[in-house]
């Protein structure tokens, strides 16, 4: 029996590995994915497996926040279209947290308003009425703006970084707003539409205080042993 000869068999080991090399290419060619592999990386600005958008189609975006609903100066309620204020009316109540009384007169296109907690915080605004809109603000830097709605001042009032917001109903009278003179005193009151009265009594140099009972049927107050008379506010009250 004869025997192969070692660079026989080296030579047919050769002849075998590149057949078998030359039929994986075949199989397999190249830029192929095989199983476990990734495929070709996708060019920028296009997804894998999509095709790509038409020269000059607009790609399809998806749909991005609501626009942001504007509203009128402090957050308010427009008026209703054609709102109308009586030619003479009050508006009287108290602020949504309960800490200040807040009264508004108006007068044709004129508005006065006067607001106070009972104790030392107190301010007398004037300004008008424009298209539904009242706006009136303080030398002191108090600034109120307000809309009708349903027979109802809504609104809100500013100081600083304060805001108090209110929505006060019209006040018949007595209910209103009420302002004394006398002895370089200043003395407003507001009488709210229960019948409760809030106001202060200023006097130049001096530390504000709670503003003595009112008679609103007399219009009548004592300060200091004597008698002062008071004066109801309306729009145009000078104050």
């Amino acid at each position: 029996m004869k025997h192969r000869s070692p660079l026989v068999t080296l030579a047919a080991a050769v002849l075998w590995f590149i057949a078998l090399i030359t039929i994986n290419f075949v199989t397999h060619p190249a830029g192929a994915s095989g199983p476990g592999e990734y495929p070709p990386p996708t060019p920028t600005g296009q997804s894998s497996g999509a095709s790509a958008s038409p020269s000059g189609s607009p790609s399809i975006q998806p749909p991005g926040p609501s626009p942001s609903v504007t509203r009128p100066p402090g957050g308010l309620i427009s008026p209703k279209p054609g709102t109308q204020y009586p030619q003479k009316v009050v508006y009287a109540g108290r602020t949504r947290d309960g800490s200040l009384a807040v009264a508004v007169a108006v007068l044709g296109n004129r508005a006065a308003a006067y607001l106070c907690d009972g104790r030392t915080q107190e301010a007398w605004l004037r300004g008008s009425v424009t298209q539904g809109n009242l706006s009136v603000r303080s030398r002191t830097g108090y600034d109120l703006t307000a809309g009708l709605q349903d027979g109802r001042l809504q609104g809100a009032l500013r100081f600083g970084t304060r805001v108090w917001r209110f929505e006060i109903p019209e006040a018949h009278a007595p209910a209103g707003i009420y302002r004394a003179r006398a002895s370089g005193t200043t003395i407003g009151w507001i009488v709210l539409p229960n019948g409760t009265q809030v106001g202060i009594a200023s006097t130049a140099g001096g530390a504000p205080s709670a503003a003595p009972p009112l008679d609103p049927g007399s219009g009548t107050s004592k300060l200091n042993g004597g008698q002062v008379s008071a004066e109801p506010v309306d729009g145009n009250t000078d104050i």
